[in-house]
């Protein structure tokens, strides 16, 4: 859905229930818990619901899937006899457990290390992706601080903690040498599972697609670089529906009034922020539609019959098209000097030869 709650679409429809979903970095995948009776196994599938297929196949429970900041390996909460935290590829593959006694794995932006908090003194601690490092961060004994989050700066991370009785949310520096003991969230409510908002870079448009003028509406493509899930194409400043494609190309809904003439418009991309902000505008072309294709008649044969005085029928044009376009052909009906039309019919030609049929009028 979208970022307000509109938009919402269901992704899937298996018996199963589906949890703890997260995007893969460039937005095409997601990757999903599928809870089956007491276990529950990982699933990728395009970000569009199709193409779903199984990463885990086991008896074990599989939980809490994150993926590295390259897109190529899934780090996720195996628990097979004690929790632990393991590593596959996003293709899937042999996992390899590579901390034991930890949940919630999260990702430094770099992919040098994760985070996650560990049932060893119930605190958060972090490791290179190959379970080496380990280092304890969160420095509260005797408290639980769990689910941390890392900010896309590497800089800090959240999470949250029961220090005060209750689950609140704090930020410490990521390495653990200064804690921002100061909570985040009001006491008195359990605040758990903090994220943060990635920030994105400026955006940069760099190619623009050539709407045709007159047809009921278009799609914009827009290429560049910099786009995130939250960018929107703006048309001569108004925000126009847009689908994110990529991080190199958006593409947004045109309503018929933007393409009414020919011209020319100025589109820009904004992304809120945090980072993010407005493209410098490029100039977009509202080309004319394309003349009508030549059509080279070959034969025109009627069919017709007579009912109570008065004819009925088709009239049958053979012939040939230049190039495929919208048509019209018309019947004339000739009387000295003066004709006028009788009946007319819109088509859809394709290159080459065509066949198509006028329905008589009553006469």
């Amino acid at each position: 859905m979208n970022a307000d709650g509109t938009g919402q679409t269901r992704l899937t429809t298996s018996p199963v229930n589906e949890t703890e979903p997260a995007w893969s970095p460039d937005g095409a995948r997601i990757v999903f818990r599928g809870l089956n009776d007491a276990t529950g196994q990982l699933v990728v599938m395009n970000a569009n619901g199709s193409a779903p297929a199984p990463l885990t196949s086991n008896a074990d429970i599989n939980a809490a899937p994150a993926w590295s900041p390259d897109g190529a390996r899934i780090a996720w909460r195996h628990f097979a006899g004690g929790s632990g935290i393991s590593l596959m590829g996003a293709g899937g593959g042999a996992a390899v457990q590579i901390v034991p006694d930890a949940n919630r794995p999260n990702w430094f932006p770099d992919g040098s290390r994760l985070a996650f908090d560990r049932s060893v003194g119930d605190e958060i601690w972090s490791a290179a992706p190959d379970g080496s490092g380990l280092v304890p961060l969160a420095d509260a004994p005797g408290v639980a601080d769990a689910e941390p989050a890392v900010s896309p700066d590497g800089s800090r991370i959240a999470f949250s903690s029961f220090r005060d009785g209750n689950f609140e949310l704090y930020v410490m520096f990521s390495d653990g040498s200064v804690e921002i003991r100061d909570t985040l969230t009001a006491a008195g409510v359990h605040d758990t599972d903090p994220d943060w908002q990635a920030i994105a870079p400026v955006p940069l448009v760099t190619g623009l697609s050539r709407p045709v003028a007159g047809s009921p509406g278009a799609t914009l493509t827009v290429d560049g670089t910099g786009f995130m899930l939250r960018s929107v194409v703006r048309w001569n400043g108004a925000d126009r529906p847009t689908t994110y494609v990529s991080g190199g190309r958006l593409t947004a809904q045109l309503p018929a009034a933007d393409v009414a003439v020919p011209g020319t418009a100025q589109v820009t991309v904004f992304t809120s922020p945090a980072g993010g902000g407005l493209s410098v505008a490029q100039t977009a072309t509202v080309e004319p539609p394309p003349p009508p294709p030549r059509l080279t008649v070959t034969s025109v044969r009627v069919r017709s019959a007579w009912t109570r005085s008065r004819v009925r029928g088709t009239v049958r044009v053979r012939g040939t098209a230049e190039r495929a376009g919208r048509v019209e052909v018309a019947l004339l009906a000739r009387r000295g000097r003066t004709a006028r039309v009788v009946a007319r019919r819109r088509a859809t030609l394709g290159a080459g030869a065509f066949l198509t049929a006028i329905r008589l009028p009553r006469t």
